[in-house]
């Protein structure tokens, strides 16, 4: 059964698809000056664009209907710069246009600010990376798109890791039956446990060997994020005192250590 998701007020379970040969002959009509064959070419790949839509990250704060609009941008860019002597189909064309475009947006829309410089570099890239699909029908590689551009292989990798959106490293990598698999559970832990408990241990019966005044200001400092003013009214003592203690304090402290 086909699942219903509505998107900017669309039902997209109502969408229908083009064939191959429908999309042919419309874009062979667009191009030829029918602006009605255009309307139907955009219709006819929405779905295409919700394809493109499903494999983004999308941080949780965009709203999922403002980048498939973006998408629907790229769609109809693709339509408009179609090849017809390419030996292609039109979906091949059109899903690196269609990612480009919410790339850029998603690129513009991060947290992570990148510098102007190199998002003219990520913008030509982009450009380069369409124009060369629309020429051979297929992606270029780094080292083709630095020829191309004149620019060292590092600046361009810089510059497409910067269009790539920020991500949490709680955010979910996989998921089946219920359990789920977040970035976190892959990254490697160094933490060696043994000796931070150590430390906890031996901070604890240090603390415990301290003056009652010494626990306190060292509990509210430390713990409790008090200042050595805030500490000196609470405990109606000036602040040179809590000052002392404190350094007295830390001193028989860092003799355990």
């Amino acid at each position: 059964m086909q699942q219903k998701v509505t998107i900017t007020g669309l039902d997209t379970s109502s969408i229908k698809v083009l064939s191959k040969k429908a999309c042919k002959q419309y874009l062979i009509e667009y191009h030829n000056g029918n602006n009605e064959a255009k309307d139907k070419l955009v219709l006819g790949n929405l779905k295409l664009v919700l394809s493109v839509l499903k494999k983004c990250n999308i941080p949780s704060r965009i709203d999922v209907n403002d980048v498939f609009q973006i998408g629907v941008i790229g769609l109809i860019k693709a339509i408009e710069n179609f090849n017809l002597d390419l030996d292609v189909s039109f979906s091949t064309y059109a899903i690196p246009m269609i990612l480009g475009e919410i790339k850029r947006f998603l690129r513009d829309s991060s947290q992570l600010k990148v510098s102007r410089q190199i998002k003219d570099v990520a913008y030509k890239i982009l450009k380069c990376k369409e124009n060369y699909i629309a020429k051979h029908g297929k992606e270029p590689t780094i080292e083709e798109i630095a020829n191309i551009l004149e620019l060292p292989e590092i600046d361009v990798l810089e510059a497409i890791n910067s269009i790539n959106s920020v991500v949490s490293i709680f955010d979910p990598i996989y998921a089946e039956n219920g359990e789920s698999i977040s970035i976190i559970d892959q990254l490697s832990d160094e933490i060696d446990y043994g000796k931070r408990v150590l430390n906890y241990t031996t901070l604890y019966d240090g603390l415990n060997k301290l003056s009652t005044m010494q626990k306190k200001i060292i509990q509210k400092r430390y713990y409790e994020g008090l200042t050595q003013f805030e500490i000196a009214s609470d405990l109606a003592i000036s602040q040179a005192q809590v000052s002392r203690l404190e350094k007295n304090a830390i001193a028989e402290l860092k003799k355990l250590f």
